[in-house]
């Protein structure tokens, strides 16, 4: 799917292509409250709708209580740079 295509698609569904890595990615629309797809009781999204990076995040367990969220890591595997390579891969295809 090309570019334009692929902005116009993703803005239907409340995703914007996060593109400060040079290499545009799809990513939840960020608000000033965090992920535009969590609410009051937590991510709006089933566990099986769930992107496999929400999924894969460790929470910091000293940060849990934190009004403005926790701290949270991933596994190498889920960095951001894996999903750099993966989204330059795909964008390349075209």
């Amino acid at each position: 799917m090309p570019l334009e295509q692929m902005r116009e698609c993703l803005s239907e569904l409340g995703l914007v292509l996060w593109e400060k890595s040079g290499v545009p990615m799809p990513a939840p629309l960020t608000l000033v409250s965090g992920c535009a797809f969590l609410g009051k009781d937590g991510c709006s999204f089933s566990v099986s709708e769930r992107p496999c990076q929400c999924l894969a995040l460790i929470p910091d367990e000293e940060t849990l209580a934190q009004p403005e969220g926790s701290l949270c890591s991933l596994p190498k595997e889920f960095s951001r740079e894996v999903c750099k390579q993966n989204w330059q891969k795909y964008w390349q295809s075209f």
